[in-house]
């Protein structure tokens, strides 16, 4: 994982198109598990950057690749919220954070976040700079807006947002 969040920084605009649906199968609930603190860290706040609203688009349009069941994984692997990792948000990430966004957090999303994996996701959050945060929400903000089709035709009760914390 560490060595693919450095690479990220060579991904082009092809690479990205060749991320498809039979890649994402061969991600399994072991490697969701294995995306570390360590490789967090790896994130930094130039990776940030180099996400463009073209790399949002194509990331987008990668997305409606993922079947029911990837959104059923990927919903159960991003389940760590806690009152501690909202007082990270600043007032200005709560603002970007619309009523819209939340809506699509439906009671059974909120289910799936185990105790343990809020702990982690608590962890890892305390990585982040104010900076990592405000790019992350401004990426985020894009990628509701670009998401709205897939959530339409899935339903709102498969979608979670995650960071890539990076990528996938």
């Amino acid at each position: 994982m560490r060595l693919w969040t450095e690479d990220m920084r060579l991904w082009t605009e092809e690479d990205m198109r060749l991320w498809t649906e039979e890649d994402m199968s061969l991600w399994t609930e072991e490697d969701m598990r294995l995306w570390t603190e360590e490789d967090m860290r790896l994130w930094t706040e130039e990776d940030m950057r180099l996400w463009t609203e073209e790399d949002m688009r194509l990331w987008t349009e990668d997305m409606r690749l993922w079947t029911e069941e990837d959104m059923r994984l990927w919903t159960e692997d991003m389940r760590l919220w806690t009152e501690e990792d909202m007082s990270l948000w600043t007032e200005e990430d709560m603002r970007l954070w619309t009523e819209e966004d939340m809506r699509l957090w439906t009671e059974e999303d909120m289910r799936l976040w185990t105790e343990d994996d809020m702990r982690l996701w608590t962890e890892d959050m305390r990585l982040w700079t104010e900076e990592d945060m405000r790019l992350w929400t401004e990426d985020m903000r894009l990628w509701t807006e670009d998401m709205s089709p897939l959530l339409e035709e899935y339903g709102n009760s498969t979608v979670l947002y995650g960071a890539p914390a990076g990528g996938v």
